[in-house]
């Protein structure tokens, strides 16, 4: 990865369940890669999730703050980067292709729910409040962590 280039090409340890996540504070990222105030993209989807404190991310020209326990879901190739966070702040960011959302290649799913949100300007981000039940409990399931730990987020 050239650290001049913007877009940021993910390198996934296990080629045949692409996921990546990295959990990062203001002074690291684990694994490695872009962190805190790196403006960047990828061809990937992301989950970005604040464990302690709080953030702002811009995604693409916009601002999203986030709290201890919300989240925010964001398409593709938008440049983005967190341009805030709390001294005590860590978050968590699950990338992934949009592929695993629609089974297999050319399948209604991928053509009914998947590519026409993904392309052009359909989707941009979408914040997901601890407030909202059924938000709060997809953030739950998205944690990384065992139920019984994530209760401490509200």
């Amino acid at each position: 990865m050239k650290k001049e280039s913007l877009h940021e090409i993910n390198q996934y340890e296990d080629k045949m369940f692409p996921i990546g996540m990295y959990v990062a504070t203001r002074d690291s990222i684990i694994p490695p890669g872009r962190g805190y105030r790196d403006f960047h993209w990828h061809e990937e989807l992301q989950i970005t999730l604040v464990l302690r404190g709080e953030l702002t991310i811009r995604i693409h020209t916009e601002d999203y703050i986030l709290e201890k326990g919300e989240a925010v879901f964001f398409n593709r190739n938008l440049l983005h980067a967190i341009t805030w966070l709390s001294e005590d702040g860590k978050y968590v960011s699950i990338n992934f292709p949009d592929c695993l959302l629609g089974f297999f290649p050319g399948s209604r799913m991928e053509q009914e729910a998947v590519i026409p949100y993904i392309g052009g300007d359909a989707f941009k981000a979408v914040k997901l409040r601890r407030k909202n039940n059924w938000q709060r409990e997809s953030i739950l399931k998205i944690l990384p962590a065992p139920l019984e730990k994530r209760k401490h987020l509200w």
